[in-house]
């Protein structure tokens, strides 16, 4: 009994030496008050002050502090995602879907309808996939008579198709 509370009280011991030690080198290497600083920045405000209901918009800030802020500087989807596939090359996998195979509907503990569906294993797209199906997307448009610049809408639920 007395010998694991001396075992206990050296390895606090050396716990409490080794924080003194490497305090001063976390603050000078990691700057935790930059961080801090960053996280309570305001990145996003209200459209419209009068509406509770109106759509956030992103604040623009000098100096962006996201990894990806590189898609800042794209004019376009296209050219964002066409970057995207530069960067990470043809082979990666980009996302993952799965099929509908089954949907059930299933009572609630609180006695409302649920939809319960069972999925397939996941299917997995390359950015090489991705590409091709853009590519196919573009010319089905441009065969429908979309002209590059006319603004389209995709009025769906989520699906790989969109």
């Amino acid at each position: 009994m007395v010998f694991s509370d001396v075992g206990i009280f050296c390895i606090r011991c050396v716990a409490l030496i080794y924080d003194i030690i490497s305090l001063p080198i976390y603050l000078i290497v990691q700057n935790p008050w930059k961080t801090l600083r960053q996280s309570k920045m305001i990145r996003a405000k209200q459209e419209s002050k009068e509406d509770p209901k109106s759509a956030w918009v992103f604040i623009e800030t000098k100096k962006p502090s996201c990894r990806a802020s590189f898609l800042l500087d794209f004019k376009s989807v296209d050219e964002a995602i066409k970057q995207c596939i530069n960067f990470h090359g043809r082979d990666k996998t980009c996302f993952a879907y799965r099929k509908v195979l089954n949907e059930e509907l299933v009572k609630g503990d609180d006695g409302k309808m649920i939809k319960k569906y069972a999925l397939s294993d996941y299917h997995w797209i390359t950015y090489g996939d991705l590409d091709i199906r853009i590519d196919n997307i573009a010319r089905g448009l441009l065969v429908n008579g979309v002209k590059p610049r006319d603004v389209v809408l995709i009025f769906a639920e989520t699906r790989i198709e969109w």
